[in-house]
């Protein structure tokens, strides 16, 4: 079978730059959508920003096998985690619970999808700093959570010291989970870390 050469080069150095800048932009404008449409009562406008931002990961990367095996169990996992923070009762989502189910909505998996696509791209650095990975997730994640109260997309009900050292905690657990089994995943396809 014949593969094909990714739509942008990346055998340059330089020419990396804009794509990383696209993945990173991109998810940005996922996190957005998802957030934002959700606290406007849109909850899908999280899962049709993030397939069309999965569709431009696909025409710039070229995504081998793993890497969608990788965004779909990340999206699953995620999805799970964010289902335990609220039968937890740390965080509840505005709109979107299918069925009135116990589980994060569906603009939450979305998210996590389009998180997912990053982590061997733009935010590849973490995946050979689990240190670093833990910090970041231990600040970012909390953070996100409390940009998207204050938007209206979830409630935090806990006490808010309460609320950030356990998505802290989950957060910097979570981080380096993930880009371990993104970077087992990647090896076990034969592929080059």
């Amino acid at each position: 079978m014949k593969e094909f050469a990714p739509v942008i080069d990346s055998s340059a150095p330089i020419r990396q730059v804009p794509r990383l800048l696209v993945n990173f932009l991109g998810y940005d404008a996922v996190w957005l959508a998802a957030v934002g449409g959700a606290a406007a009562g849109w909850w899908f406008a999280g899962p049709i920003a993030a397939s069309a931002f999965l569709v431009l990961h696909a025409l710039i990367f070229r995504p081998a096998l793993w890497e969608w095996q990788f965004i779909g169990a990340a999206a699953l996992l995620g999805t799970g985690i964010d289902s335990m923070l609220l039968a937890m009762g740390l965080v509840d989502y505005r709109y979107g619970s299918p069925f009135g189910l116990p589980i994060a909505p569906l603009w939450i998996t979305a998210l996590w999808a389009g998180f997912a696509a990053t982590l061997h791209h733009s935010l590849k650095v973490l995946a050979s700093r689990p240190w670093l990975a833990m910090v970041l997730g231990a600040i970012a994640g909390p953070l996100s959570y409390f940009v998207a109260d204050a938007i209206g997309a979830v409630t935090l009900p806990r006490a808010p010291s309460t609320t950030i050292v356990a998505l802290a905690i989950v957060w910097a657990v979570t981080m380096p989970i993930v880009y371990a089994f993104g970077i087992w995943l990647r090896r076990r396809n034969g592929g080059s870390v």
